[in-house]
């Protein structure tokens, strides 16, 4: 469980839309300062385009799957209600105190980017979606690399991992799937008491005060656009201060 107030932090819609009018780098300096818009010319875009190319830069969108999972996220960890906070009005010294849930990969919600470093299991790919999931160390038998087999497909890869803000003062809970479908798998895996049940098993602890931190990959399937299961493939523990 959090310490305290959590802040939800849905993933950024029209970043994931702006990001598909060219090749934009995944940089949350470029997020933070609004650069990376500037690295689209939108008098090269055809009339139709460059509408829609100005709407993005001045509403703000996001998925109400997102926020419906984040709110139920926290309010299962925390009683008090969470605090939603649209993505583009943080910076990156807010993650410097406070309890967060993030939800989306680094290409739909940059934040995630600021806790890389301390994730064995992460995205990497092209510039407009993550491609694949890399294990920075491998157990034997695990895979160095998870990916799906078709972009679309109901079977998928989702990450949840709880880290530590920037200071190490509060706690960060991230979940991001390759499709929107995966993310929702991974918050209902989540929100299960059993499935946390079965995480703390396979993580080899007895109870969540055992634990600083988890990461967790699952396979997740989709039923008709929705995310419905999920597996757990690999799990990685930060074991609590003695």
């Amino acid at each position: 469980t959090f310490g305290g107030p959590v802040q939800v932090i849905a993933a950024d819609s029209a970043y994931v839309l702006i990001r598909h009018f060219g090749a934009i780098p995944l940089d949350v300096e470029d997020y933070e300062s609004g650069r990376y818009a500037r690295l689209v010319k939108p008098e090269e875009l055809p009339p139709r385009t460059r509408d829609l190319w100005q709407a993005l830069q001045t509403r703000q969108y996001l998925n109400i799957a997102d926020v419906n999972i984040a709110y139920r996220l926290a309010a299962e960890l925390y009683p008090d209600p969470p605090l939603l906070r649209m993505a583009k009005h943080l910076r990156a010294r807010d993650f410097r105190a406070g309890d967060y849930v993030i939800l989306g990969s680094g290409s739909s919600n940059p934040w995630h980017l600021l806790f890389r470093d301390q994730l064995n299991f992460y995205y990497e790919g092209e510039p407009a979606r993550p491609v694949r999931i890399r294990n920075r160390n491998p157990r034997p038998g695990e895979p160095e690399m998870l990916a799906p087999t078709l972009p679309l497909a109901d079977e998928s890869y989702a990450i949840a991992a709880l880290v530590q803000n920037l200071t190490e003062t509060g706690k960060v809970l991230l979940i991001a799937g390759f499709t929107m479908e995966a993310t929702e798998a991974c918050g209902d895996f989540l929100l299960k008491p059993e499935n946390r049940q079965r995480l703390l098993k396979a993580l080899g602890v007895s109870s969540e005060s055992s634990l600083a931190g988890f990461e967790v990959v699952l396979k997740t399937n989709a039923v008709s656009g929705t995310g419905r299961t999920a597996e757990i493939i690999a799990t990685r523990a930060a074991p609590a201060a003695r």
